[in-house]
């Protein structure tokens, strides 16, 4: 869930980068400069996530540190492109338009990673379905216990309990000793 709030919030970076840029709305230029602390924790977050939670997983742990190198590299952008074009200055032309289109560009690439990571996060991690019903009885059976072997038992024939008497009727009963 926290890759897709971070879709949305870099998605809703951009639309208040293109109203700055192309309508020029000062409060456009605020809610983007707001919203670019908001993106740096919410993607800083995000690729710690995957870099530390998901190791093991190729994709995650590949797109967590891509995430980590666009975040830095939009921060660089993002202060080159306000110097060169909103305070102004004595620039050279090149960097007057290169510098805030690469800090697009970058933009982009930002929303498709973690994009990338939302969907391959939502399809890599989903819970495993639970069966239908789960069965009480357990894989393999319980190992005997000494009482319960038939050499160990006490009900074998031979180790019964005889009274006291004497010669092979020791009980008196009139029947045969029960000898193994």
């Amino acid at each position: 869930r926290g890759t897709l709030v971070g879709t949305i919030c870099v998605f809703l970076q951009l639309v208040t980068g293109a109203a700055q840029r192309h309508f020029g709305v000062r409060e456009a230029l605020v809610a983007h400069l707001l919203g670019a602390v908001v993106v740096i924790l919410v993607l800083s977050w995000a690729a710690m996530w995957a870099l530390e939670q998901y190791p093991h997983l190729a994709l995650l742990a590949k797109l967590g540190r891509m995430l980590a190198v666009l975040v830095g590299l939009q921060m660089i952008l993002g202060g080159l492109a306000f110097l060169v074009t909103v305070m102004g200055g004595d620039w050279p032309v090149t960097l007057r338009w290169a510098a805030p289109s690469a800090h697009v560009l970058v933009g982009a690439m930002l929303l498709a990673c973690v994009l990338m990571m939302t969907l391959s996060s939502h399809r890599l991690l989903r819970p495993v379905a639970a069966p239908a019903s789960t069965s009480l009885r357990k894989r393999a059976p319980a190992p005997r216990r000494r009482a319960t072997s038939a050499s160990m038992s006490s009900t074998i024939r031979w180790m019964r309990f005889h009274p006291p008497g004497p010669g092979f009727a020791p009980s008196g009963m009139g029947r045969p000793a029960e000898l193994a």
